[in-house]
């Protein structure tokens, strides 16, 4: 950054703020964080670089959101989505409807996040995207968790366990055994582990004790 700011390279200072703001976002300094985005974005916008804009406010909106600044937070993420949408970057506005759907589920506006889960999940389907398509079951799995609504949380998660198994990705099989689990013990639900035995190629027996449990 000195070297930028040292030959006036006022556009490359930009990446670096931005940078820099993702650092300070990954050790929770929301504040250093917000100041160093700030500073990329005012030389995005100086330099009608429209398309790096909307990086800089989804992470914005990421940390509005961690300090529960619900209205900052949704304008930023809005933001970023038109600009996304502007330069019909489809992939990249998954993720910020992700965001927006984590953000209406904080503020237990069921409807509204599952409608943003579900746009994100369109587009991950849409790029074949599975490994991110089994993240964004397992939000609609917890989303309908939330609302106990058990069985549309069972079939959400099991979509996540399979792709987990799919990839091999033992720490998130885990994780979402667990939220699975859950699901089980308060629905009762007997075939949750039947499925889950067949996703993994064990007994139900055994998936039972997998999802942690004793509701056999």
């Amino acid at each position: 950054l000195a070297l930028f700011v040292e030959f006036n390279d006022r556009y490359s200072q930009a990446s670096t703020y931005h940078n820099l703001g993702i650092v300070a976002q990954e050790q929770r300094r929301w504040e250093e964080a917000e100041s160093h985005y700030r500073q990329a974005l005012a030389l995005f916008v100086e330099f009608n670089d429209r398309y790096s804009q909307a990086s800089t406010y989804h992470n914005l909106g990421i940390v509005a959101q961690e300090q529960r600044r619900w209205e900052e937070a949704e304008s930023h993420y809005r933001q970023a989505l038109a600009l996304k949408v502007e330069f019909n970057d489809r992939y990249s506005q998954a993720s910020t409807y992700g965001q927006m759907g984590n953000l209406m589920q904080e503020q237990r506006r069921w409807e509204e996040a599952e409608s943003h889960y579900r746009q994100a999940l369109a587009l991950f389907v849409e790029f074949n995207d599975r490994y991110s398509q089994g993240s964004t079951y397992n939000q609609l799995g917890a989303l309908a968790s939330a609302q106990e609504l058990w069985s549309q949380a069972a079939e959400n998660y099991l979509q996540a366990v399979g792709i987990a198994v799919e990839f091999q990705d033992e720490y998130r099989l885990g994780t979402r055994l667990q939220s699975l689990g859950r699901v089980w013990q308060a629905s009762g639900d007997g075939t949750i582990p039947v499925r889950v035995g067949a996703l993994l190629g064990v007994s139900a027996g055994e998936a039972g004790r997998l999802l942690g449990g004793d509701n056999e």
